[in-house]
């Protein structure tokens, strides 16, 4: 695995001049400064990104590594692997695309709205602050945002992968898992969508709901937390067990049960 840190605090991202973006021996002096709001990992990399003012691109990249950009996204690719560290400006970072097994850790997250996408396996640790997290996630990869505190999540589970936070204060909270995916989370949502299919078990009892909008289809089960409202429904073939006593009731389907 190639190891690669890059600096998370910068205004604008040191990158390679248009002349040595295919280069993997360009070096800091023949750089250009760019904003970059997107980074794309591929490849079995291990990633580190570092909010650190002082410390720049590094002067050679390893061999194999190719790095290129696309509009406002920086594109890392190593098919045979390696150790890289790179920095990225934290407060800029918009959008965060990891595939092909490729390992990334991130600190000092400060952003508006952030897009994190994974396809495959790998590691993803993420900690600092977000208004609207985004998550989609198909494969086997495995994230940890337990230090990660963002203010409204969204997010798409596909395939046997986990996401896990920590202790979560957000205004909503939408989660749709199909397959063997795990999702697990604690604290307060104001309110949640969960939506369970082909197989899913979602298990949020630690997670205390407000107003819940909850659907369970195709073998699923879904256990969850709701105090004020439920709108519930699922399929014969799927369960449902909410506890919290919710005050507000609608339910639609017959293996729905309220646990107190």
């Amino acid at each position: 695995m190639k190891r690669l840190t890059l600096p998370l605090s910068l205004i604008a991202l040191p990158v390679l001049a248009a002349t040595a973006i295919a280069s993997t021996t360009a070096t800091a002096t023949d750089c250009a400064t760019c904003a970059y709001t997107g980074l794309e990992i591929a490849g079995p990399l291990d990633v580190t990104l570092l909010a650190d003012r002082d410390t720049a691109m590094p002067a050679v990249l390893p061999a194999g590594v190719r790095m290129s950009r696309q509009g406002n996204v920086l594109r890392l690719e190593a098919p045979a692997g390696g150790t890289i560290a790179l920095r990225l400006p934290v407060s800029s970072l918009r959008e965060l695309t990891v595939r092909d097994g490729a390992n990334v850790e991130a600190g000092g997250l400060d952003t508006p709205s952030l897009a994190l996408r994974s396809t495959g396996s790998g590691h993803i640790r993420l900690a600092g602050k977000v208004g609207q997290l985004t998550l989609a996630s198909s494969g086997s990869a495995s994230m940890h945002l337990t230090h990660l505190q963002p203010e409204r999540v969204t997010l798409q589970q596909q395939g046997s992968g986990e996401i896990r936070f920590g202790k979560l204060t957000v205004a909503e909270f939408s989660a749709s898992v199909q397959g063997r995916g795990r999702v697990v989370a604690r604290g307060k949502a104001e309110a949640a969508t969960l939506t369970a299919s082909d197989g899913a078990e979602i298990e949020l009892t630690r997670l205390e709901i407000g107003r819940l909008t909850a659907r369970a289809q195709d073998g699923s089960s879904l256990v969850a937390h709701a105090t004020e409202g439920l709108q519930a429904s699922n399929d014969p073939s799927s369960a449902m067990l909410i506890y919290g006593a919710p005050t507000s009731l609608s339910i639609q389907g017959e293996r729905v049960e309220l646990g107190g």
